[in-house]
């Protein structure tokens, strides 16, 4: 289940658990202190910032670790446009360089066709029947998990 989790209340919790204990030493992923976006997927919590090349980063709060996925480690691309989860769990991150699904240990890449241009790809979502639904300038995908269907301008 997707659920959106404030700014205002992340920041708070994370003044709280800096005022518990002195002792976290904090490891910096982003050349900026400003997490735009946070999303909740399976067992991890989400950050990213639309728009900028910083990657993913997730935090399992369980073991509290973070890990920074990439280009270079899985996801495709730098800039994340967003994130979904489907009616399987499985959670879906769309880059500038294509479509991705994590399995709960790697990221495992899509194979688009050629008229999907991913630099003009600006939003997606996951359909109930286990769909992926990209939209992007002049273009409509549709993912089934097997097979695309492009709609584009011309159509």
């Amino acid at each position: 289940m997707k659920r959106v989790i404030p700014i205002v209340f992340v920041i708070m919790m994370i003044w709280t658990v800096s005022a518990q204990s002195e002792d976290i030493e904090w490891d910096h992923y982003f050349s900026s202190n400003i997490l735009h976006k946070l999303y909740c997927g399976g067992d991890y919590v989400w950050s990213f910032r639309p728009a900028h090349v910083n990657g993913l980063l997730q935090f399992d709060p369980e073991r509290e670790t973070f890990n920074h996925f990439h280009a270079g480690n899985g996801t495709l691309g730098n800039r994340i446009i967003g994130m979904d989860t489907d009616a399987n769990d499985t959670i879906w991150c769309l880059t500038d360089g294509g479509l991705v699904w994590f399995d709960g240990f790697a990221w495992h890449s899509v194979e688009t066709p050629e008229n999907i241009e991913w630099h003009n790809v600006m939003s997606f979502t996951t359909g109930k029947n286990g769909t992926v639904w990209i939209g992007g300038y002049c273009v409509v995908g549709k993912y089934d998990g097997t097979n695309w269907e492009t709609f584009t301008t011309s159509d």
